[in-house]
């Protein structure tokens, strides 16, 4: 399936993947649905278990994992991208209330009664299957409809456990530093003003960041600005407006950004009103790559020579 802000992966054998029950943390919504065995996953270190007639939603910036999983499980998986997606959308609609529901009830996995159940996974495999490919009305109606019966109908199980069943030792520090730079975006300028803000040095904060998201920290705070860019531009703002209240102080530096991370110019994106995927998901646009080499680098000169920083960083 390649429709634009909608990813589908079918995991034959859960097991056979073993980087699956490594912990790591991604940037869109995503559901999962067994099509055979049961598995327990842990998000944010709480367990949950997932049957074949239920579905398990992981929401953006959540440190997820397999935990276990029965021998030959498969299962469908489903990544929506919302600064994609847009805003004022009812797929929009329908994330937002999940991740209320999620943060009020700390359960993720929904079951359907039988006749619902098998709706919600038609509308699955209809969008997987890619089988009105090329036509982005009809898979968007499909997913609208498979959320609008889960919310509607679906009764959500909580965690197995009232404490976390496994956790990263990075986790915390991930969790507490991705929950501050959220809340003060705009604000952090350089890896300074972030180890400021966490009280901690950037080259152990970026060691984690680097595990459980695949980037550096500063290649995250950057995508995290463009993506609040982009969706400020689709709410009507000026391009020039948008990176300045992203964070970006120099527009020139934006606009070679945004054009190397999703090829096409911000005022592009006003005019169309819809945000191309990034070029490269697993990978940033090529002056951040060279800026996160040059940082990484410039951090291990420093832990080198300062020896015991990075365990005094780490307590």
């Amino acid at each position: 399936m390649n429709i634009e802000g909608l990813k589908y992966e079918f995991i034959n054998n859960v097991n056979a993947r073993r980087e699956l029950f490594s912990t790591t943390v991604k940037d869109f919504f995503e559901i999962i649905m067994p099509s055979e065995g049961k598995c327990v996953i842990a998000v944010n270190g709480y367990g949950f278990e997932v049957n074949p007639d239920e579905f398990a939603l992981i929401m953006p910036d959540e440190a997820f994992r397999f935990v276990k999983a029965e021998p030959d499980t498969s299962v469908s998986v489903l990544k929506i991208y919302p600064y994609v997606v847009g805003v004022g959308t009812e797929i929009e609609t329908n994330v937002n209330y999940f991740r209320e529901k999620i943060a009020a009830e700390k359960a993720r996995v929904f079951s359907l009664p039988a006749a619902k159940w098998g709706l919600a996974r038609d509308c699955m495999v209809r969008i997987c299957l890619g089988e009105v490919s090329g036509n982005d009305g009809w898979q968007f109606a499909y997913l609208a409809t498979m959320l609008f019966e889960i919310r509607a109908f679906g009764e959500p199980t909580g965690a197995l456990e009232s404490e976390p069943i496994y956790a990263e030792k990075e986790m915390p520090l991930f969790m507490e530093t991705a929950a501050l730079i959220a809340d003060n975006l705009q604000s952090i300028d350089s890896l300074a003003s972030l180890e400021r803000l966490t009280g901690r040095k950037s080259f152990a904060v970026n060691r984690v960041f680097r595990k459980m998201t695949g980037t550096s920290t500063w290649n995250y705070i950057l995508r995290k600005r463009l993506d609040l860019a982009c969706m400020l531009i689709l709410k009507g703002e000026r391009a020039t407006e948008a990176a300045a209240r992203s964070g970006f102080k120099d527009y020139s530096v934006f606009y070679r950004l945004f054009m190397g991370t999703y090829g096409i110019a911000p005022t592009a994106v006003r005019k169309t009103g819809k945000v191309p995927m990034r070029l490269a998901e697993a990978a940033e646009a090529t002056e951040t790559v060279e800026a996160a080499e040059a940082e990484e680098a410039a951090e291990t000169e420093e832990a080198a020579e300062t020896p015991g920083v990075q365990e005094a960083a780490e307590e």
